[in-house]
């Protein structure tokens, strides 16, 4: 159940002791990047009540932190400072209208969007004093432990509404902004002290204060804290709530009081809907449903509450798009070239995000002095975007850049990744997949096998091409074959993603036979289209020969036990193409349907060249599968193969006087033999021996290199 990992999440995060201000920027929005711009205009409304006399003053508009200049252009992008924006926690609105009042505030610090400010701006003084007292009096009602009369409000709103027109705000820009009402008192949230803080991390710097002179109002960031939980848990109690000795949390053994799992921070759990609900939220007293009866469907204590509401805003904010290139991937047909190929040229994709986290197997972890080190392992996650060498890396099997770190990449750790698209900010939410109990030691292993593989299939793609390849064609390969997700998605086709995704990381067995049939598949497409399709077929073929080496790879090292192995038993490539162009004919031998249809493949491709060349009319000759194999828009399958392009090549050659050598002679003569042997295998393992066939069609180029370079080396 996902919320239990979210609490699971934040357990150790709420006890964790970190200090204030850390906690703040995790549970608030004030480090997010689409926060920052709230920063640039801060309208401080300084209160206070000395001797019950109530007062309050504006201070000028502040810019908390600089605007710095991008790069070479004239584009200048605003940078908060953090360490005094933390004096001011907000959270931003995770749906609905942003202009209106939502959820809790845990202090007296409010949002204000461009179209508010402008209202204000544009509005003469009375009027304009009327719409922030609009703005100002919902948002008071929704904040726990802070309150002001109506006549207090107006004089807020008076000082508000000064400070908005007084300040100085370009036409051209979005004039988003925070108000804070710092109510300054002995001990609470907000003070005075006599001095600006420096160095002190429980403090944070508000401003000058204006009702007492030389003095500095400071954020008490210790004191913050706990009012934004009170605010957080006022959220729960409007999914309802229980008290007594039946009311027992979901997810742990307190009772007393619960509260609905009811979460701004979390919006997947927001209902958009009016009805049905679930019949869960019945209550059994009113016999009524709606929002107010959520805690009938799921009851938390106020402790796993803190711990959702923590565990979900880490969750988000470690929240990570996948690449683009591997959504396209991931959204094209896998049993058509062609259609992959438009596909990944076309417009616009659905955007699909990851969250990787660690979880301890045991929860008796917090009684443990690790709590600790736990807290600040998620701190450093979410500090860092690339992380260090000795961290485990998830962007080659996982398809994030996101890590996990050291510190939590013990096997007594299990890693968890969530896949998920659609909108947070209206509760659009799709989830994709969701991958539990992953080992770091087998994500550990799975990111050295990929590496591996991106580098082999260079050779192998300079083997197919029979030249070297160029500089961008190399990096493409890497980035690509160093994508668990996309040797999946391409072997197996986006909607088995998920499962051999999990399989993978789950050390389980991947099936050969599906890999070898998309494969097998798309070649046989792009086989009509030859010889314009050659270098989209050579790409298949690369990719063909490399997956079947990451599965070898992967049986032998990561796989728990072995199954179904014979069924990839095909030798090596390199040992094959030894075997059909340099070995004496009388040692060929062919262990399975597949190193048949390689043989197949060789001495077609040697047959094709010399057919071209024969063939040769001015510059261009004629490709002889396409010329007279596949005439008439004929299916390439093995049976076609061996009795129109196998078995006429003798009477092909007479016909056009080509020279055969009594090498090649012999080994078709051996291929012709072996194919009618093993004609009924070849029938079951169809795909097998074709996807084999355009192997070592492509390869057979790499032995007329190699004998070219001898003649030239002789000569």
């Amino acid at each position: 159940m996902l919320i239990e990992t979210l609490i699971r999440l934040g357990r150790p995060l709420v006890q964790g002791g970190l200090p204030p201000g850390e906690i703040i920027r995790q549970i608030t929005d004030v480090a997010e990047p689409t926060a920052k711009n709230f920063l640039a205009r801060v309208y401080v409304i300084e209160i206070s009540r000395r001797n019950g006399v109530f007062q309050s003053a504006c201070l000028p508009a502040q810019e908390w932190g600089q605007y710095q200049q991008v790069g070479k252009s004239s584009k200048k992008v605003f940078e908060p400072d953090l360490d005094r924006a933390v004096g001011a926690p907000f959270v931003l609105p995770k749906g609905g209208n942003p202009l209106m009042p939502q959820g809790r505030y845990g202090l007296p610090v409010y949002p204000i969007y461009d179209r508010t400010v402008r209202a204000i701006r544009g509005a003469d003084s009375e009027e304009a004093v009327e719409l922030c007292m609009s703005f100002l009096s919902p948002r008071i009602e929704r904040t726990p432990g802070f309150s002001l009369s109506e006549l207090e409000i107006a004089k807020v709103a008076s000082d508000l509404s000064l400070a908005v027109q007084s300040a100085r705000i370009d036409e051209a820009a979005n004039a988003l902004g925070l108000v804070v009402l710092a109510e300054t008192t002995e001990d609470g949230p907000f003070g005075l002290e006599d001095s600006v803080p420096s160095g002190n991390p429980r403090l944070a710097y508000i401003g000058s204060s204006v009702l007492e002179k030389g003095r500095h109002i400071v954020s008490r960031l210790d004191r913050c804290i706990q009012p934004f939980w009170e605010a957080k848990i006022e959220e729960g109690v409007e999914g309802g709530e229980k008290v007594g000795p039946d009311a027992s949390c979901f997810f742990c053994d307190n009772s007393g009081r619960t509260i609905s799992a009811y979460c701004k921070a979390w919006p997947w759990m927001t209902p958009t809907w009016e009805f049905p609900f679930p019949s869960s939220w019945l209550s059994t007293r009113s016999r009524t449903t709606g929002i107010d009866q959520m805690v009938h469907g799921i009851a938390l204590c106020e402790e796993c509450y803190k711990a959702l509401s923590y565990g979900a805003s880490v969750f988000l904010k470690l929240s990570t798009p996948m690449d683009t290139w591997l959504t396209r991937e991931l959204f094209s047909p896998v049993t058509s070239a062609r259609g992959k190929e438009t596909s990944k040229a076309g417009g616009s994709v659905e955007r699909i995000y990851g969250t990787a986290i660690a979880l301890p197997i045991l929860d008796t972890f917090l009684e443990d002095p690790d709590c600790e080190e736990f807290a600040e392992a998620i701190s450093y996650m979410l500090s860092q975007s690339n992380g260090s060498g000795a961290d485990v890396h998830l962007s080659s099997i996982a398809g994030l850049e996101t890590f996990i770190p050291e510190q939590l990449s013990k096997d007594d750790f299990r890693i968890s990744i969530i896949y998920f698209s659609g909108n947070v900010s209206r509760g659009d939410i799709h989830l994709r997949a969701t991958i539990e109990d992953v080992m770091p030691s087998t994500a550990r292993s799975l990111t050295k096998l990929v590496r591996e593989i991106a580098e082999a299939s260079l050779n192998v793609a300079m083997a197919v091409r029979a030249r070297e390849i160029s500089d961008k064609e190399a990096a493409f390969l890497k980035s690509r074959y160093s994508s668990l997700p996309y040797l999946l998605t391409v072997a197996y086709g986006g909607p088995y993603l998920w499962d051999t995704l999990s399989s993978a990381l789950h050390r389980a067995n991947l099936s050969y036979e599906r890999f070898v049939s998309n494969s097998s598949i798309r070649m046989g497409q792009l086989a009509r289209q030859l010889p314009d399709s050659r270098d989209i077929l050579q790409g298949e073929v690369i990719f063909y020969l490399t997956f079947r080496e990451f599965l070898r790879l992967y049986r032998q090292e990561i796989m728990v036990s072995e199954k179904g192995g014979a069924e990839s038993a095909m030798r090596d490539w390199r040992t094959l193409l030894d075997m059909m162009a340099k070995e004496p004919p009388t040692d060929m031998c062919f262990e399975n349907v597949e190193e048949l249809g390689f043989g197949c493949g060789y001495l077609t491709g040697v047959f094709s060249r010399q057919y071209w060349v024969a063939s040769k009319s001015g510059d261009k000759g004629k490709d002889y599968l396409k010329h007279r194999v596949m005439t008439f828009g004929t299916d390439l399958t093995p049976d076609v193969l061996y009795r129109r392009g196998l078995g006429r090549m003798e009477e092909v050659s007479r016909r056009v006087d080509m020279h055969l050598s009594e090498d090649f002679r012999i080994r078709l003569g051996i291929v012709l033999a072996e194919y009618s042997r093993m004609e009924d295998q070849v029938m079951s393992n169809r795909h097998g021996f074709m996807a084999a066939f355009w192997s070592g069609y492509n390869l057979s180029s790499v032995a007329a290199r190699e004998q070219r370079a001898a003649s030239d080396a002789l000569a």
